[in-house]
């Protein structure tokens, strides 16, 4: 058997006449200039939609002046990103509100100024410090309050460790309630506490997030943030 190839391989087609002409039809009569940059505007529309969406920057403009101020020069002179400080300035204008003020939604539906808020971001990222800053005011009060809680508890203390007849001869001191406005390691017993003490309610700051669904099962009667 020869296995030298002695001819060239053959590939038939279809002949001429089977081929058809294809003819492609463009009616652009139908479109006009005016549809054109319709369809051009809506693109660059879309794009600049689109652009906006990516860089997702903080709605700096919604907050009064004052505040617009302290979070652009916080973000300049201390490197906090405005969201952020922005958000931690809507939770602390909320603890402040607290239950002085309601929305109401429609007859019968009331909703105070009550949110859950977590700033959310990498190690180093600056989310403690704008906290801290929206929240020293109240920080200030609450170590007020505690200490002059201590004097009151001190007196109503002294009294109840009197003999009838001593107590006899003077009046009662009422038994002063401890009135916080932020609370940080807490257990559920002493959130409430906190919030019958306290009529216009109080908020829990935590460091981590996990800290503080570990708080709402926590049930030993502490509160190492109190006294």
């Amino acid at each position: 058997m020869d296995g030298h190839n002695t001819g060239a391989n053959k590939i038939t087609g279809p002949k001429d006449k089977d081929l058809q002409e294809i003819t492609p039809v463009f009616e652009f009569e139908k479109f006009s200039i005016e549809d054109f940059q319709n369809d051009v505007e809506l693109l660059i529309k879309r794009g600049n939609q689109a652009a906006e969406a990516m860089e997702n920057e903080f709605p700096v403009d919604v907050f009064p002046l004052l505040f617009q101020d302290l979070i652009k020069e916080c973000n300049k002179s201390l490197n906090f990103p405005t969201d952020y400080t922005g958000t931690a300035i809507i939770s602390a204008v909320s603890t402040a509100i607290g239950k002085s003020a309601k929305v109401k939604v429609k007859a019968g539906w009331y909703e105070f100024a009550a949110f859950y808020i977590a700033i959310i971001g990498n190690a180093g990222a600056n989310k403690s410090h704008p906290l801290e800053l929206a929240y020293k005011p109240f920080e200030d009060i609450d170590k007020a309050e505690i200490k002059a809680f201590e004097v009151e508890y001190k007196v109503y203390e002294d009294f109840q460790a009197l003999n009838k007849r001593d107590k006899a001869s003077q009046p009662p001191p009422k038994k002063p309630l401890l009135i916080k406005s932020i609370l940080h390691n807490f257990t559920p017993e002493i959130l409430c506490q906190r919030l019958t003490d306290n009529e216009r309610g109080c908020t829990v700051v935590s460091e981590e997030l996990a800290t503080f669904l570990e708080g709402m099962n926590n049930y030993s009667k502490g509160d190492q943030s109190s006294v």
